[in-house]
């Protein structure tokens, strides 16, 4: 469907081939969005990856509640 123009609920349509994709890039809308969407991307990950590191590390040493902790976790 993307290769197509569609304007009207019968769902015939006109092939217009890469030109919707060639006018999604030419929007800056798009760039706004692609970028906001890699810096949400490499945040997110990177905060999961540190708070998952340092859970492993305080997990892994020898506490008091260390097994009931560990259950908690999983």
């Amino acid at each position: 469907l993307s290769l197509f123009s569609i304007y009207t609920p019968t769902l015939q349509g006109e092939w217009v081939g890469l030109a919707n994709y060639q006018r999604l890039l030419a929007k800056g809308e798009f760039w706004i969005s692609l970028r906001n969407t890699l810096v949400w991307t490499a945040g997110t990950l990177t905060l999961q990856i540190v708070l998952g590191v340092a859970m492993a590390l305080v997990l892994n040493q020898s506490l008091l509640f260390r097994p009931l902790a560990r259950s908690l976790v999983l």
